[in-house]
């Protein structure tokens, strides 16, 4: 059985430094999973990225470098010297490099790397990965070996080689007392839990095993230790809390309950924790301007001060979530922690619009938490269909979808049914269909942060338009599988004629300046 989204894997995080879900998240996870299938910090790391991919343009931009060489130290966020990632794998020994070549697999190659890592116990190990969007990974190969593994379940590989590997498996597998997997010269079993040390060392005295691995999870929540969800679309979502008389957050707690194995208590935990992350990310910038790596200049701190001028235009609400969306933006950009809700790109739109609703509604902390698990029941619906990569599909997948997250919790924290919650999900969709993915200079600045301004004020709109009956016409799940259609049809558009392409953009275009400096 396929495993069911997790709200908290998939669409509620990662928990990352900024500026990029799938550029930075995403890879500072491959290389966390790549340090413990090597099993330590490698001394030699050459990292190759795939000409066919985004990162060409995006991996200085993005800080996926940075993110790499964090994990293959070690390194999770919050970590003070990630801005230095760099200069701390050369204290650390590491001989690393970056370089591109024109290779493909027969699986994704959204933004497909090959890490050929060789650690200080003689030992080598070379992967073939993919960062998936929303800091979703995928690793398709372990030393030319075929594997489907995703960083949420405890991946136990015993390294051997063809002609024995099937004899291992047999005797893993009486050991064990679990099903596993021949591919190639390894023997791999997927597990929901961690084998004990004991385990570990017996499966290392087995006859033909050379050294044996286990990578923990990446993710927040080992998959495996669930069941089926209770719902995979916005209608079955909509029919199953009406049934079970339940509001939003409460659907989303059966349905993360279902799909984890969490109680309840541990979701709103969670959920509590990552509210806490988010206003850390906004405080900082309207105190003081951050120091951005990039080209645009900081704004938050001047949005807010001019929204209280007389001269200004009123904007209610809005006045205060504007310069709440900069702010998460700013601090990601910065290299700062955010959460991406549920990409980096995106990571402006939940925040500011569930914020700027508590503080002129006088919702506290607790009611925003349960917010946040409102807006992730609505990600989860989307996520059973799209991975939110702005790569794969356009702008819109990250821009649209955190909108519609956001205008399903808003909607529920204005007191809106389910039915509600999901037709402002859909009217956000509906408004935001069709952006592509143009990024100016590979940074995640123009026009991203602009369009998380645009989508903060749709959301409220189509909030008010939805509590008030403003008929949506299409269902939520309908625009859902519309978004990921027009996603196929745009996905290399906006790089041929967005933002990035014109003369301004152009200026930034990171492979023109290297160009230009030869």
């Amino acid at each position: 059985m396929k495993q069911a989204p997790i709200i908290f894997n998939q669409v509620l995080g990662p928990v990352t430094h900024g500026p990029s879900s799938s550029g930075t998240g995403g890879p500072g996870r491959i290389g966390l999973l790549a340090r413990q299938f090597l099993g330590g910090t490698p001394k030699k790391a050459r990292i190759v990225f795939t000409t066919h991919c985004n990162l060409q343009h995006i991996y200085i931009g993005c800080a996926t470098d940075r993110a790499l060489l964090s994990g293959l130290m070690g390194r999770q966020a919050p970590n003070p010297g990630f801005i230095d990632a760099r200069a701390q794998a050369r204290e650390a020994g590491i001989d690393f490099s970056f370089e591109f070549e024109d290779f493909v697999t027969d699986g994704p190659t959204l933004d497909l790397m090959r890490l050929e890592l060789e650690g200080e116990n003689g030992h080598t190990c070379t992967l073939i990965c993919n960062s998936m969007g929303g800091g979703t990974v995928l690793v398709q190969q372990i030393d030319d070996c075929k594997v489907d593994m995703h960083g949420d379940r405890y991946e136990l590989v015993l390294f051997a080689n063809e002609e024995t590997a099937p004899a291992v498996l047999k005797k893993a597998e009486a050991l064990m007392g679990e099903t596993g997997t021949v591919t190639g010269a390894l023997v791999w079993f997927s597990l929901g839990y961690g084998p004990e040390e004991s385990v570990m060392h017996a499966l290392e005295q087995i006859e033909g095993v050379r050294y044996v691995r286990c990578a923990a999870p990446v993710h927040a929540v080992c998959a495996g230790n669930g069941g089926r969800p209770p719902f995979e679309n916005g209608a079955e979502m909509i029919e199953y809390a009406l049934d079970n008389g339940l509001d939003l957050c409460q659907t989303a707690l059966r349905y993360e309950s279902a799909v984890s194995g969490w109680t309840d208590e541990a979701i709103m935990e969670r959920a509590r924790a990552l509210w806490d992350i988010v206003k850390s990310s906004i405080e900082g910038p309207l105190e003081a301007e951050p120091e951005i790596v990039g080209y645009i200049r900081p704004s938050a701190k001047k949005i807010k001060e001019y929204s209280e001028r007389y001269s200004s235009l009123s904007l209610g609400a809005l006045d205060i979530a504007l310069p709440v969306a900069q702010a998460v933006m700013e601090t990601s950009n910065s290299l700062g922690v955010i959460v991406c809700l549920p990409t980096g790109g995106s990571a402006g739109i939940v925040p500011a619009v569930l914020y700027a609703a508590a503080k002129e509604k006088g919702f506290d902390d607790a009611a925003c938490a349960r917010a946040l698990m409102a807006a992730g029941a609505i990600g989860g619906c989307m996520a059973f269909e799209t991975t939110f990569s702005g790569s794969a599909g356009g702008c819109q997948a990250e821009v649209a979808s955190s909108a519609a997250m956001a205008a399903g919790g808003l909607a529920y924290l204005l007191g809106g049914s389910v039915q509600q919650c999901c037709d402002a999900a859909s009217l956000a969709l509906q408004s935001l269909l069709g952006l592509v993915c143009d990024p100016v200079g590979g940074k995640v600045q123009a026009p991203c942060m602009a369009r998380n301004l645009a989508a903060t004020a749709t959301v409220m709109a189509c909030v008010n338009a939805a509590l008030a009956g403003f008929d949506a016409v299409v269902p939520f799940h309908e625009m859902v599988t519309a978004m990921v259609n027009v996603g196929e049809k745009i996905r290399y558009i906006g790089r041929a004629c967005g933002t990035c392409t014109t003369p301004t953009g152009q200026k930034y275009d990171p492979i023109k300046q290297q160009e230009g400096e030869q």
